[in-house]
């Protein structure tokens, strides 16, 4: 397929109703068209397994859509780490919102096997990139770094993120419930020094609360941490 054609592939997948549920959830400067992420996903292969995610990927994205479907191709490109991150670095500047950040994270499978040489690749975000390049730092801790072998590194790394805008003290509270369910003995010091912003610590506490993997002692107990507004 041609880029166009990949374009009206996806004018074809669109539902009305979707682009409506996704303007409700997503604030972007790209025109949303209302494709399912598996949709998306689906494509992404197809294309890759045909190689016509190679033109696609040189056009400048004009949709939520393609900003996404960009992102999934690069995503499944089996490469050495050095020539993802070049392709890793060339979409980040598209990146806008919290679904397009987060989808592309996640899809970025092969960042487990180089999780030290990701994340210092990309360190200087955590100070001066901009809200959603410190996301994108931030979400990429919690996914690839809540290990064994570099929990203790991914909490440390977290303090250090700068916060006060909304969609990175988001991530940061995500990634620190998170820890909490997995490494909770680890985790609970940060709470109970509270060592994090209020607003990162009580959403923190709220998600842990509502999560499924933590036991209703810990939540009984992480309710009596939260730092009450004077």
């Amino acid at each position: 397929m041609s880029p166009q054609e990949i374009i009206e592939k996806l004018h074809e997948l669109s539902s009305p109703k979707l682009k409506a549920f996704a303007e409700k959830l997503t604030t972007t400067k790209y025109p949303i068209l209302g494709v399912s992420n598996p949709d998306m996903r689906a494509l992404a292969k197809q294309m890759v397994k045909n190689g016509d995610d190679v033109a696609f990927i040189r056009q400048e994205p004009k949709t939520y859509e393609e900003v996404m479907l960009r992102g999934l191709c690069i995503a499944l490109h089996k490469t050495d780490i050095d020539s993802l991150l070049e392709e890793v670095d060339s979409h980040i500047p598209y990146i806008d919102n919290w679904a397009t950040n987060d989808t592309f994270v996640g899809s970025l499978k092969q960042f487990s096997k180089h999780f030290p040489v990701v994340v210092a690749h990309y360190e200087e975000f955590k100070s001066v990139g901009t809200e959603f390049e410190r996301r994108f730092f931030g979400d990429v801790l919690m996914t690839y770094g809540l290990t064994d072998e570099y929990v203790d590194y991914t909490l440390g790394m977290l303090q250090t993120i700068r916060d006060g805008e909304y969609y990175v003290d988001m991530m940061k509270a995500w990634a620190l419930a998170t820890a909490l369910a997995k490494y909770y003995d680890k985790t609970l010091p940060l709470i109970e020094e509270k060592v994090f912003s209020r607003s990162v610590h009580n959403k923190a506490i709220q998600k842990a609360i509502e999560s499924f993997r933590v036991s209703q002692e810990h939540k009984d107990y992480l309710r009596t941490l939260k730092i009450k507004v004077k």
